[in-house]
């Protein structure tokens, strides 16, 4: 028996000899197009985890098996590159600078400017980066993308207000939303809390995203842009033949993760020792509760949370001529929330025309339409009449689960029957079916821009713009709701209209000094006037759930 557990040791040893030999390694020096050495290159084994880092002299090494291996090199400012190394051969390998990016324009307020040119903080996206990936509104576009740039959904009700925070909180008892500019347009998203705004707006229509974060917003925008200014530029037209571009994408979405509840026999045994130790008698329907009798054992996570589905269809047409470009959008995008009959969707109709219709005068018109609908699922106020046990996550996690869905006769059963947490919870089903939360958003945004060019370098720019923002809340919850109806019924409706109206007109200046330097100035004036109208109405007490629709 000694002697076999000493072949066994000597046959692992003798095996891990032989894995360790067949590791080779991979050295090197990276440059740039100057022959200077680049220091922190990512050097990674392609289709795996290895990676590796150059050092302050440009040289790495890097373990792995076999003779050859396939090397990627990266870094911020140079362009990717694939290269084959050989175990003993060291590489001398160059990175080109990458040149995208430096040239494009980045829209900065009332002008434009190259990157190489900027001097400001400013983050910028590209639409080529937005459609990487499916999203409903504008600040998902940039959630995670952008340096500085913090963006968190107040709730994971679809369609939901989203907070932006550039560079972090600036104030305490004031607003901390940055401004947004749309198409020149500026405003605010006011309700972060509720139906999102901008959300109403097809991020499939964005040419590119630009965040001003320093003093220069603020030089531009006045105290409107001292939380920073998210320029958003839609889509145009360009030269040539007829582009007609149809995107599709569908997902799934689901919860991440149940919460481990007690089944209806450990509920019950848990809340027998609690009456027990306090010394009160048990309730009657705790008292009758027998087990292996009473079958019922309700997950009240399964019977509301769903598997919901999440498509995005988009159509566009787009072309033009040396005169005249334009561009034309509809899209739909449909995303069901994972709670049951949550969800939002959205319709929109998009037309960009630009025309020039002499060499010193043109014209750029701008109209979107859309209409958005968000299902919700109650969330709590705060108040005695709809706290945490009658809000639709909470009565989730207070509904107990001896009890059914549905009694004997169809009504909806009490799900706090003998609850040691407190009684007050209403039926999860019956909220996610029954009640009516819906916001109904329409939105109508248009302009024009005059632009003349007075004399050489001289531009001259008239801006009319308006928008058109309305959205309805109805909200009711049922009588035939156990706690929240009280066989009464009670209503809720809220109508919020916005008009904003924008007249501008400034003056641009451009002379170019010498192929590497320019004079610019830019000035003008501009008025803009806001006009909210908020109705609230409240009532209960009525004769039937019909009138709910």
């Amino acid at each position: 028996m000694p002697t076999a557990k000493l072949t066994f040791v000597a046959l692992v040893m003798s095996w891990c000899t032989v894995a360790f030999a067949q590791n080779k390694q991979f050295t090197g020096r990276v440059t740039n197009p100057q022959q200077s050495p680049l220091a922190g290159v990512t050097v990674q084994i392609k289709n795996s985890k290895v990676t590796t880092a150059t050092a302050a002299d440009g040289r790495f090494s890097i373990t792995a098996p076999g003779d050859k291996v396939m090397l990627v090199f990266s870094s911020v400012g140079f362009e990717k590159k694939e290269i084959l190394a050989t175990a003993g051969m060291p590489l001398e390998l160059q990175l080109k600078e990458e040149a995208q990016g430096l040239s494009d324009v980045v829209v900065i307020g009332y002008g434009t400017q190259r990157k190489t040119e900027l001097t400001g903080a400013v983050s910028s996206i590209r639409s080529d980066k937005l459609r990487e990936m499916p999203v409903v509104s504008v600040e998902q576009a940039v959630s995670g993308r952008l340096a500085g740039v913090q963006v968190q959904q107040t709730s994971g009700q679809p369609g939901a207000g989203i907070s932006v925070r550039v560079r972090g909180v600036s104030s305490i008892a004031g607003g901390n939303e940055p401004l947004y500019v749309i198409d020149g347009l500026p405003q605010f998203n006011d309700d972060v809390r509720g139906a999102n705004g901008l959300a109403t707006i097809n991020p499939s229509d964005i040419e590119s995203i630009e965040v001003l974060k320093d003093a220069s917003a603020t030089a531009i925008y006045g105290s409107r842009g001292a939380n920073g200014v998210v320029m958003v530029t839609t889509r145009s037209g360009r030269s040539g033949q007829a582009r007609v571009v149809f995107e599709s994408s569908a997902g799934m979405q689901k919860i991440r993760r149940k919460l481990e509840l007690m089944n209806a026999d450990e509920y019950v045994d848990f809340s027998k020792r609690y009456y027990t130790n306090s010394g009160i008698a048990f309730p009657a329907d705790l008292a009758a509760y027998t087990p292996g009798v009473n079958e019922v054992n309700t997950d009240w996570q399964d019977e509301v949370f769903r598997t919901a589905l999440l498509t995005n269809n988009n159509l566009s047409i787009s072309g033009g001529n040396e005169k005249t470009r334009y561009y034309i959008s509809t899209g739909y995008t449909n995303q069901q929330g994972i709670v049951r009959n949550s969800g939002y969707q959205r319709g929109s109709l998009r037309l960009n025309l630009e025309s020039k219709v002499s060499d010193i005068f043109t014209i750029q018109s701008r109209l979107t339409v859309s209409r958005a609908k968000q299902n919700g699922f109650s969330p709590s106020v705060g108040d005695n009449t709809r706290n945490l046990g009658k809000s639709g996550i909470g009565s989730v996690l207070r509904a107990i689960s001896t009890v059914p869905i549905k009694n004997p006769d169809g009504t909806y059963s009490d799900v706090t029957p003998f609850s040691f947490n407190g009684i007050d919870a209403e039926n999860p089903v019956a909220m996610a079916i029954e009640v009516l939360d819906q916001n109904t958003t329409t939105r109508i945004q248009g302009g024009v821009d005059l632009k003349v060019t007075i004399a050489q370098g001289l531009t001259n720019t008239t801006r009319l713009s308006a928008d058109f923002y309305s959205i309805r809340r109805d909200l009711y919850f049922p009588r035939i709701l156990p706690r929240l109806g009280n066989n009464i019924g009670s209503a809720e409706l809220g109508n919020y209209d916005k008009t904003s109206l924008l007249a501008e007109d400034f003056l641009e200046y451009k002379y170019n000094l010498t192929p590497a330097s320019y004079l610019e100035a830019i000035g003008g004036v501009s008025y803009q006037k806001e006009r909210l109208n908020t109705i609230d109405l409240a009532a209960a007490g009525f004769g039937t759930d019909q009138l709910k629709n």
